[in-house]
């Protein structure tokens, strides 16, 4: 998980996208093992549409301390008729999917 300049990254497995571990989740990293990554990559990649672009991960901690995957997707909606102002919840919604891959959690201090 760690390149050769010792800088911490995950790969995904499906879509190949690597997420450089920021420092503040460093200490996630003995908790994570290539099976849960790829495991909470799938989860959400299954609630995806199939012919959608490869979303864009990013690690997030959840309520609980568990260090997760997440990814967000703008969900186009038709506006009302007559709608002269378009913006979040009327043109088009924000919809975040995310997984655990620690095993188990943290408390961020």
């Amino acid at each position: 998980m760690r390149d050769e300049n010792g800088e911490a990254k995950i790969v995904l497995p499906s879509t190949k996208q690597e997420i450089i571990v920021e420092e503040e989740f460093a200490r996630y990293l003995p908790l994570i093992t290539d099976k849960s990554v790829e495991k909470a990559e799938q989860e959400i990649l299954d609630q995806l549409d199939p012919d959608a672009e490869n979303p864009e991960f990013y690690l997030v901690v959840d309520q609980e301390g568990y260090l997760c995957l997440k990814t967000e997707v703008i969900r186009e909606l038709e506006p009302p008729p007559g709608t002269e102002i378009l913006g979040c919840g009327i043109d088009h919604e924000h919809v975040f999917f995310e997984s655990r891959i620690s095993g188990s959690p943290l408390w961020q201090e």
